[in-house]
């Protein structure tokens, strides 16, 4: 279940450990008189230190709960990452901080801790909620630029990506090169963009290009 409620069914051989990939999905928040953000959803199966570094600045959530700011350190040659991150439940929502500071009402990362929360189904989905100035009904158009799936499944060899996308046509294309292997498919509407670095990784995708279909769940 998607963060505005929205359902997403992958279906595919048991066999396949799709189950135990690391679950997250991404939405597009606005801010009035402004601009929209990526924010990311995702399963709490690693510390938040592990996954996004450690405290700089904490600041309080609309339930009085910590919201932190954490910076992750650089390495190989990559910049030093900031994001603002919430924790619900199992979930965490978290908000990178490139370039935030310059856009509006992004600026007041106060306002932003306090207007943004999660709350966690009987089901155990997580649903999105937003408090003017912002606003979180819609989810990235799929436009120009890096892919971005609606959901994504991935371990530290695999990586599946999928998003919407009625335009979505033509056969599957799984490609092997620079140490992974790369699928590109469409499925019922669906976009997939998969990628394996494992030695098995091209059959593995290949057994996906045949087997896997994405439609919208009930």
């Amino acid at each position: 279940m998607l963060p505005d409620g929205r359902a997403i069914e992958l279906v595919y051989p048991a066999h396949l450990p799709l189950a135990r990939l690391r679950l997250s999905m991404n939405a597009w928040v606005t801010a009035a008189n402004c601009c929209g953000r990526d924010v990311e959803l995702s399963a709490r199966d690693q510390s938040p230190t592990e996954l996004f570094g450690h405290v700089t600045s904490t600041y309080r959530g609309r339930d009085g709960r910590p919201v932190t700011v954490r910076r992750q350190a650089s390495s190989d040659g990559e910049p030093a990452t900031e994001t603002l991150v919430f924790e619900f439940g199992r979930w965490y929502l978290s908000v990178p901080l490139d370039n935030q500071t310059s856009d509006g009402a992004w600026r007041d990362l106060g306002a932003v801790a306090r207007s943004l929360s999660v709350t966690v189904t009987p089901n155990g989905y997580p649903r999105l909620q937003a408090d003017p100035p912002f606003r979180s009904a819609s989810f990235r158009p799929n436009v120009d630029g890096p892919f971005r799936g609606d959901l994504s499944l991935q371990s530290s060899e695999m990586i599946i990506e999928v998003m919407r996308n009625p335009a979505c046509s033509g056969k599957p294309k799984t490609e092997t090169g620079g140490g992974q292997a790369e699928l590109t498919m469409c499925t019922n509407g669906f976009e997939v963009h998969a990628s394996n670095t494992a030695n098995q990784g091209r059959t593995i995708l290949d057994e996906l290009a045949r087997s896997l279909q994405v439609r919208a769940g009930g």
